[in-house]
């Protein structure tokens, strides 16, 4: 709370200015210092009685209770529902959950963190941490829980981690498209990805009526930053849009099955990949179908594609996150200079 001075034509005026979330909630102006400190400490008094029944709030239900509430009311207005609702249904099972909301201190939330660092990335615990953090904001602000503290506001995340850059080692595309010559849909999805630098659920979201094979491009409706796309089709990914398009799929849908299918089918094919030969069973080993999105990129920047162009078919918003891709581009000016 804050009180103005202000002086005038008509005289000195004092203005009193209550705070909340750095918005100015209410406020009022007296003539004298003596009023205007009278009603900012009634407004104090109600402002401290407004905590204490807010923490009430948090008091009555659990961690757990409070988890439940954030995946009905807040994840659904959001993009990548079902990997959130993973993430939530994970947290439920930490060791405070069956606490109450208003009880989970910073040490419990350390704690968590330390344990779960010993198990998983430091990406994966930041993700984790930034959603709890995220469900006492939230609660604080829109559940009506005024003047409750964020057990995970002092908490220090871990550093990032460096991004994966995993790429297709001499005949493994080849390997893979043969592993997968069994799995329906699978073949074509794995080429597309590799020649348009698409994400799996775009693909498996991708309809017809957003393709346009004689514009040679294709529009991305919904996609991870919120915003359209439009990728363009080299020959290849021409050809195997061409060939599904024999394939009755229902609802306009380009391909039937789900991103979820392809995350559980793709780690199969790696697992019963064959020797380049075709003599042996030989799996390939730490790669995800996400890496073949790194693998079209690296691949859209040795062809010679210009950084903003990669950006518009890959949906990279910034050219540092392209960053370290562009050393594919200085190496081959270098060798060239080199001879």
């Amino acid at each position: 709370m804050a009180i103005i001075k202000r002086k005038g034509k008509g005289g000195t005026t004092y203005r009193v200015q209550i705070w909340k979330n750095r918005k100015v909630v209410d406020s009022a102006t007296f003539d004298t210092m003596r009023d205007a400190k009278a009603w900012q400490a009634a407004a104090e008094v109600k402002k401290a009685s407004g905590a204490l029944s807010g923490i009430a709030k948090a008091r009555a239900i659990s961690f757990i209770d409070a988890l439940q509430k954030y995946k009905e009311e807040v994840t659904p207005n959001k993009k990548g529902i079902r990997q959130e609702n993973s993430l939530i249904e994970r947290l439920k099972k930490i060791e405070f959950a069956a606490k109450r909301f208003s009880d989970v201190t910073k040490n419990d939330v350390i704690k968590y963190k330390k344990s779960r660092l010993k198990k998983v990335s430091a990406n994966t615990v930041r993700h984790e941490l930034a959603l709890m953090r995220h469900l006492y904001n939230e609660a604080a602000a829109e559940w009506e829980m005024d003047g409750l503290p964020n057990p995970v506001a002092e908490v220090t995340f871990p550093k990032k981690t460096l991004g994966r850059d995993r790429r297709l080692n001499t005949g493994e595309l080849e390997r893979l498209l043969s592993a997968a010559a069994t799995n329906a849909e699978m073949p074509e999805l794995i080429a597309l990805a590799i020649e348009t630098g698409m994400r799996r659920s775009e693909m498996t979201n991708l309809l017809w009526k957003d393709v346009d094979l004689k514009g040679k491009q294709l529009t991305l409706q919904m996609t991870k930053s919120g915003e359209r796309r439009v990728v363009f089709l080299s020959t290849e990914a021409l050809k195997v849009l061409k060939a599904q398009q024999k394939i009755e799929v229902t609802g306009g849908k380009v391909f039937a099955i789900s991103a979820n299918y392809v995350t559980v089918a793709f780690r199969r094919i790696c697992k019963k990949t064959k020797s380049l030969d075709g003599k042996e069973n030989e799996a390939i080993e730490d790669l995800r179908f996400h890496d073949l999105r790194h693998e079209a990129v690296s691949r859209f920047f040795e062809k010679g594609l210009s950084t903003e162009l990669v950006m518009q078919m890959s949906g990279h918003e910034t050219y540092e996150m392209l960053k370290r891709y562009t050393h594919l581009r200085h190496k081959e000016k270098t060798l060239e200079l080199l001879g």
